[in-house]
Formats: C-alpha cells, sequence, structure tokens
C-alpha cells in the first residue's frame, strides 16, 4: 500500500511540476442521467472539451467557449 502512496505522490509531483504541452482539443459531452417520475431514464448532454498533456497525461476538462474571428466569420472554440 507504501508503494501505491509514493507512486500517486510522484505522479501528482510530476503533474505539478511540468510545463504542458497540450495536444488538440477533444469534445466529450458530459452526460447526465435524470431521473424522472416515469419509469424510462432520461438523459442530457452538457457541451464539455479535455485536452491532454503530451508529457504527463494530465486531462483537463472545460465547459467554457470563446468566441474567435477567423476570415471574418465568428467561430467559437474551447476556453480553458
Amino acid at each position: 500500500m507504501d508503494y501505491l502512496k509514493a507512486k500517486l505522490l510522484e505522479f501528482k509531483d510530476k503533474q505539478y511540476h511540468c510545463d504542458h504541452i497540450w495536444d488538440e482539443v477533444q469534445y466529450e459531452p458530459e452526460i447526465l442521467e435524470i431521473m424522472g417520475q416515469e419509469v424510462n431514464q432520461i438523459y442530457d448532454t452538457i457541451p464539455r472539451w479535455s485536452r491532454i498533456c503530451k508529457k504527463c497525461g494530465k486531462k483537463q476538462y472545460t465547459y467554457n467557449q470563446e468566441v474567435i474571428i477567423i476570415k471574418n466569420v465568428r467561430r467559437r472554440r474551447a476556453k480553458f
């Protein structure tokens, strides 16, 4: 058990001190299960984006977007 705790601390330390090099942003909607009065289950999705560090493997999520303008066209992208 001490070995696993030491490995976890080493992993967290590596992520904390990493000068992250982020991979491409991926769209990963969060799926929520909503239980209603009916027997059927209802699912809802919330827009969410993620990116992973190429060096340490840290995964970061965001629900925010920002407006960008490319060739006079307004678009939205994930904002971390």
